[in-house]
């Protein structure tokens, strides 16, 4: 990753993240398959493997529906909008 890579910002959230930061997991992220789904788990939640957004049972579809692997990891739908969608 070159200077300019590693003093990039990324807006996520309305949250600024260093893409240094994050680099690591957006590499892992993009060779998973992902599938999007509805989270039915009551009582619990996950967080997004990226930015750790909150993803739980709502009726909102940016907390209640996200992005999972068979390995059970959850991308929330910005992340995987922004990082993933254009590798797919």
């Amino acid at each position: 990753m070159d200077v300019i890579q590693m003093n990039k910002y990324i807006e996520i959230h309305g949250d600024k993240w260093k893409l240094k930061d994050i680099q690591e997991e957006l590499d892992w992220c993009k060779n998973q398959k992902w599938e999007l789904k509805t989270y039915t788990k009551k009582d619990d939640h996950e967080h997004c493997r990226i930015c750790f957004w909150t993803i739980g049972i709502s009726d909102d579809p940016e907390i209640g529906q996200a992005y999972w692997n068979q390995g059970n990891h959850w991308l929330c739908q910005e992340c995987y909008k922004k990082f993933i969608k254009k590798t797919v």
